[in-house]
């Protein structure tokens, strides 16, 4: 179970560090873990308009054709490359998974749903049939939204309901400070500049920042945290949410 004071656990792209990342194999995993409160996944789209859960916008071996240009067929009979994080995994079942898979799995499981628009060139129309999707899962009351990319995430705000967090991915390059996108009325995911693996990327994270999104209402998500020690830090300070590849 999850001893964690504040910080709930959400399973990055599955349970990543132990099988291979944004397949059903790895969100099974996750699903089946008390620790895990969520399972997150990246989201593109074939060429035709088939959601897929894949973190890279060519991730096939023995190929470098971007799945938006291939049918979800071709994509579903192709095998996946491994991990740039963890090559060492190869999985047995390391076939792209649709987001209706995804999202069968979530509500199996009673997880929430994590979902990071990938994708550059998110349109009002495909979040809004993004949104029909998980409103037929009946997972809107069970589903944050992440992207790096701000306005997909002021379209989501706009189109999903207030019971869908919508929450800035955030880095060193991102677009404006991390108060800026408070004052917006935007929860942060935050890449963790003392993880390993977002620690070329990451930003510094502070207790006056988690205290300032709370009293605004909104919450604190950090990726990726993979580290039993920094995580407890992290929920000493008080963020809502611990996005991690492993078990901590």
């Amino acid at each position: 179970m999850n001893t964690y004071k504040h910080g709930k656990l959400i399973a990055h792209r599955g349970l990543a560090g132990n099988y291979f990342e944004n397949t059903l194999e790895s969100f099974v995993a996750a699903g089946e873990r008390d620790e895990f409160f969520g399972i997150e996944t990246d989201v593109y789209w074939t060429a035709d308009n088939e959601f897929v859960c894949v973190h890279d916008d060519a991730p096939f071996a023995g190929s470098e054709k971007p799945v938006f240009e291939m049918t979800f067929s071709e994509a579903r009979s192709l095998i996946l490359k491994p991990s740039v994080n963890y090559p060492y995994i190869h999985g047995t079942k390391n076939i792209i998974p649709s987001f209706k898979e995804y999202l069968e799995v979530c509500k199996r499981f009673k997880k929430t749903a994590v979902i990071e628009l990938k994708q550059k060139g998110w349109t009002e129309d495909r979040i809004v049939h993004l949104s029909g999707l998980i409103k037929m899962f009946d997972m809107l009351d069970r589903s944050i939204i992440i992207s790096f990319q701000d306005d997909a995430i002021e379209k989501s705000r706009k189109i999903f309901p207030k019971t869908v967090d919508v929450q800035q991915l955030i880095d060193k390059e991102s677009l404006r400070t991390n108060k800026e996108y408070l004052d917006s009325g935007y929860s942060l995911d935050i890449g963790d500049l003392h993880s390993p693996t977002s620690e070329t990327s990451g930003v510094e994270i502070e207790k006056e920042l988690v205290d300032y999104a709370h009293k605004k209402g909104l919450f604190i998500n950090v990726w990726s945290v993979d580290e039993e020690k920094r995580a407890k830090e992290l929920d000493e300070i008080g963020v809502d949410y611990i996005t991690t590849n492993f078990i901590l």
